[in-house]
């Protein structure tokens, strides 16, 4: 039952993330809301309770990309209680990617960095080199934002190659505002243009 447990939340967590982003991508998150909150009794009469967690948390990523911050936090913190209890590393490192992009999104750089840290953490752990360049990225614009200048660019460096290996677009995107941003802060004008 345990391993069936696990096997259902290491596909349900990318399959529900892909479904989400399909729909963000095609501008329905309207018809990934609903899906997911259909979702939501048949996982409870099914006793299936992995993919009830991960459509709780997806709903949450709605709710974030919908500016409802209130109701994005509450799914994200249930989530990371239910994964970090069942031991779902995976799922974990995701909620706290997503809290900590949240925290970011509010300014609390102290709270976004004690997220990204833990994902960067378990990314390594499972050797999740994706996983350590999302994370050390998001760690990166965080540390910036708090001013740590110089430790932002030594994550940017370090984790730019690998975002570029695997055409990771949005990371590369996301390191290379970071780097602009920190090109821009320490007065180099041509390099942030």
């Amino acid at each position: 039952d345990e391993l069936v447990g696990q096997v259902a939340e290491n596909a349900a967590a990318p399959i529900g993330g892909a479904l989400t982003d399909q729909a963000l991508a095609q501008r329905e998150a309207t018809q990934a809301k609903k899906f997911f909150q259909e979702a939501l009794p048949l996982c409870q009469e099914v006793r299936n309770e992995v993919v009830r967690q991960v459509s709780l948390y997806r709903l949450g990523c709605l709710a974030f990309y919908e500016g409802d911050y209130e109701q994005a936090r509450k799914l994200f913190e249930q989530g990371l209680a239910y994964f970090r209890e069942r031991g779902g590393k995976y799922s974990v490192r995701l909620a706290n990617l997503w809290s900590g992009r949240l925290a970011l999104h509010q300014g609390d750089y102290r709270l976004a960095i004690e997220f990204y840290t833990q994902g960067l953490r378990l990314a390594d752990e499972m050797g999740d080199k994706i996983g350590m360049s999302d994370a050390g990225v998001e760690l990166g614009l965080a540390t910036l934002y708090q001013g740590d200048s110089e430790q932002a660019a030594a994550l940017f460096k370090e984790h730019l190659p690998l975002l570029q290996q695997t055409n990771a677009k949005r990371g590369i995107a996301y390191c290379l505002y970071g780097l602009a941003a920190l090109a821009i802060t320490q007065r180099h004008w041509k390099q942030a243009v």
